[in-house]
């Protein structure tokens, strides 16, 4: 008995050591510990042997298991998987005047929300931005191939189209549907460039009368500081703003018949140009439909080829009250296109309506879009804003304005947009004189450095092409009959012009100048900017200007020079540095008790030397001085003045008789006896 007890005993215990404690049975041992089906017990002989259980699938919020368990009770988690994706419910929030739009995405599961998709606030019309810009991008597309169309046979607009398009387009903006119309305007234009384009000589015409334009319309830049004299800031207006920068207003001021003629033969369209103005139309109409339905556009706000026309027609009309009255009856079919305001806004400033004329451009500004890297547009009305602000608002506030729109047009303009500096320069010499905020004549002092800095190119460019022998144009081989008698005959014509061409000095750049040396005089500069100054108009250590007026003024290595003129009965021989080619030459001959004055001086001829440009002489001639009466106390007086006008001191050359005998003919000899 006592042997089976103890058997029994030794039994119940090797059982009891094969029970999993209840830590065991709740616990997760890691895989390693599991690995096999059959494993010891630590402490005991018992091989846990483990089956699948539960596979717990995993949740937006919990990683994925499987429950593995022995029949001994003890368990472990295995096999895991990643976590489930959420599952999202979308909910499209829309934007409103006052907040962005977006797209709610709730988990129906976990409750987890996020945002995304924004879009900008709407404007009034209910547009989005990205759908302003669609629209702004789509309608001023349409309107400037209607505006190339319409000037087919302009050059120098097709040529600033062309040149807008590749520089101005902001490539952010363009999507591919944007850029595949792009590509087709390029190539319309470039059909309409039927022959070789002469666009800088028809730059230099337009720059050439815009610079006078605004000499006769504004006073001296030293009258402008004076406190006596008001900048009169409509009439600067109408000077910046003299021509629309297009070839036939610029070369038609122009005096030289030969020139006109070469610039104008050749416009005619022909078939091709022709196909081309059709395919333009087409590719107009394609793209509005494919814009509108790709950008989710308000269909009504896209331009028809009809209104587009319209308001190119209607927008050069020369009436401005029929042109206003169209423009206000079609507010709504225009009111989103913001060159449309700029129109109104003009309209409103020609007809001294200087509060719509504000109101109007204040309109564009909300319109506009940022289709473009600088806003050509904007800064060209931007004159216009701020005369119209000065009839309207009170000094201090029209201080303000100006100030601030003064900066739209200097960000929005390129570096050779000259006359609009300029005119931003004047305005704060005006500022300056309200105020005496010395910053205001800083400003313009830097523009108008800038402005010199770039036009003395031009100068350069011109005085080397007078220096040098006439740059024939080259017949191309593949020239009609009719185009080569037409550059023969140019060549022909510009030969003869040599033989009596004085040098051209560039008006743009001494008008500039005048205002910068004015400035010079008004504000302290460093040695080291006057250096700069210098370094920009000294080429070589020799001005680039050629006539000694303005190379006394501006060149730093200004030479004193002898002249050696001769004058006789009826013709005046001066070197050629003296004039220029808008000089004018007016002679004073006093004698017998009277003073008479002889303006009709014309040139002969133009004699050149090989040993330089100092050589050079020019002979006048005059038809009244023939019937002056001679004595030999006679004196004569040579004043050699700038058509302009200018500031600087004019070249007199004085004679007096030497010899002077009648008996059967008269006989009167001349011998220069000052220079000034």
């Amino acid at each position: 008995m006592r042997v089976l007890a103890m058997m029994l005993v030794i039994l119940l215990a090797g059982c009891a050591a094969n029970t999993p404690s209840s830590k065991s049975a709740t616990s997760s041992p890691s895989n390693a510990l599991h690995a096999t089906e059959n494993e010891s017990s630590a402490n005991t002989g018992h091989r846990h042997k483990y089956t699948e259980s539960e596979v717990v699938a995993a949740t937006c919020s919990a990683e994925g298991y499987t429950v593995y368990v022995c029949d001994c009770g003890d368990t472990y988690n295995s096999d895991f998987t990643d976590k489930a994706d959420h599952t999202y419910e979308e909910t499209v929030i829309p934007p409103t005047t006052e907040t962005e739009g977006y797209t709610l995405y709730l988990c129906t599961v976990c409750g987890y929300a996020y945002k995304d998709n924004f879009t900008d606030e709407v404007t009034d019309d209910g547009l989005t931005a990205e759908q302003k810009n669609s629209i702004a991008m789509l309608n001023y597309l349409a309107t400037l191939t209607q505006e190339i169309n319409a000037s087919r046979n302009s050059r120098m607009f097709l040529e600033e189209a062309y040149a807008s398009l590749i520089n101005n387009t902001n490539p952010e903006k363009v999507n591919e549907l944007t850029e595949s119309h792009l590509c087709s305007l390029l190539d319309t234009i470039e059909e309409y460039r039927l022959i070789a384009v002469k666009r800088e000589r028809l730059e230099y015409l337009y720059n050439q009368n815009k610079a006078k334009a605004i000499r006769e319309a504004i006073p001296s830049p030293m009258a402008v500081l004076s406190a006596a004299t008001s900048l009169d800031v409509k009439r600067l207006v109408a000077s910046v703003a003299y021509m629309a920068v297009d070839s036939i207003s610029s070369y038609t001021a122009y005096n030289d018949e030969l020139d006109q003629a070469f610039l104008q033969d050749g416009w005619v369209l022909d078939d091709e140009a022709a196909a081309a103005l059709h395919e333009s139309r087409k590719y107009a109409f394609l793209f509005m439909i494919e814009m509108v339905r790709e950008d989710n556009l308000p269909g009504m706000l896209a331009l028809s080829e009809n209104a587009v026309e319209n308001y190119v027609t209607w927008t050069t009309n020369d009436n401005i009250v029929q042109r206003l009255q169209f423009l206000e009856s079609e507010e709504d079919t225009y009111r989103s296109f913001g060159n449309y305001w700029l129109a109104r806004a003009e309209c409103y400033y020609e007809l001294k309506d200087y509060e719509n004329c504000l109101e109007a451009i204040a309109m564009y500004k909300e319109y506009q879009a940022d289709i473009f890297r600088k806003d050509y547009y904007l800064a060209q009305i931007m004159p216009k804003a701020i005369a119209a602000a000065s009839e309207v608002y009170s000094e201090k506030d029209y201080i303000t304005y100006a100030e601030e729109h003064l900066k739209i047009l200097v960000d929005n303009t390129e570096s050779n947009e000259w006359a609009l500096r300029y005119f931003a320069a004047q305005i704060y010499m005006d500022l300056y004189t309200k105020t005496k905020d010395i910053h205001y004549l800083d400003q313009a002092y830097e523009l108008t450095l800038n402005n010199v800095n770039v036009l003395v190119n031009e100068q350069k460019t011109l005085t080397a092409t007078y220096l040098a022998d006439v740059q024939e144009i080259a017949i191309p081989n593949d020239a009609t009959k009719d185009e080569k008698k037409q550059i023969k005959d140019y060549n022909k014509a510009q030969r003869e012009k040599r033989k009596t061409e004085l040098p051209t000095v560039y008006e743009p750049l001494l008008l500039n100048c005048e205002l910068l040396f004015t400035l010079i005089e008004k504000i302290d500069i460093s040695p080291s900017e006057k250096a700069k100054i210098d370094a920009i108009l000294d080429v070589d250590s020799s001005s680039v200007f050629l006539t000694i007026p303005l190379v006394n003024r501006y060149a730093p290595n200004a030479k004193n020079i002898d002249v050696d003129a001769a004058f006789s009965k009826t013709t005046l021989t001066i070197p050629v540095y003296c004039v220029a080619a808008n000089s004018v030459v007016r002679v004073s001959i006093t004698g017998n008790g009277k003073t008479s004055i002889y303006e009709d001086w014309t040139i002969k001829e133009v004699k050149r030397s090989n040993e330089g440009f100092e050589s050079f002489v020019v002979t006048y001639t005059s038809e009244d001085v023939k019937d002056q009466t001679w004595s030999a106390d006679s004196t004569v007086e040579v004043e050699i003045l700038n058509e302009a006008g200018t500031e600087y001191d004019p070249v007199v050359i004085r004679f007096q008789v030497s010899k002077y005998s009648k008996f059967i003919w008269e006989t009167v000899e001349f011998e220069q006896v000052s220079f000034a």
